[in-house]
């Protein structure tokens, strides 16, 4: 966790914007405070995009200081979803690696023919088609960072912290 922001609330009226946040999140047709999902619990929150599993969500803790609160955080992301994407990676990669060996080995010996050179192609589109999700996630994740820290700025009043 790092410190991002202050507010000149206190601690209190903190969790209280953030939970008001939440019910009208949950039940309100209004867009003010969508798409984010605002989940607390004592001083800690949770921000989410509803919009994709693999996208980082915002974990944050509050503190009260003289001066108000203090709100740091840490982005993170799902569980199951990191475990997934390790998972994915720990398999794909040596059963790619032998299906292209495999064939480049089959193509040497028996000539390129175009199921084959097909299948080659196939095998590589994989973990290039992996890599572009990763990069459309970082960018995404980027731009919902934003949105997360713009709305804990207008929601909570806060200001960067100064170091």
């Amino acid at each position: 966790m790092y410190v991002a922001y202050i507010s000149p609330l206190n601690l209190k009226e903190c969790i209280s914007r953030l939970e008001r946040a939440r019910e009208l999140e949950a039940t309100s047709l209004s867009f003010e405070y969508d798409p984010m999902k605002c989940e607390v619990s004592g001083k800690n929150f949770t921000l989410k995009k509803r919009r994709i599993l693999w996208i980082p969500y915002m974990c944050g803790e509050l503190s009260e200081t003289p001066d108000g609160t203090v709100i740091t955080y840490s982005m993170q992301i799902d569980p199951l979803t990191s475990r997934f994407q390790k998972t994915w990676l720990v398999l794909l990669i040596p059963f790619l690696s032998c299906l292209v060996i495999g064939l480049i080995s089959n193509m040497l010996e028996h000539g390129i023919t175009l199921r084959m050179s097909l299948a080659v192609l196939g095998a590589l589109s994989i973990p290039t088609m992996f890599y572009l999700r990763n990069q459309f996630a970082d960018k995404q994740s980027e731009h919902d960072k934003k949105e997360m820290l713009d709305f804990l700025q207008k929601l909570l009043n806060a200001r960067p912290k100064l170091p």
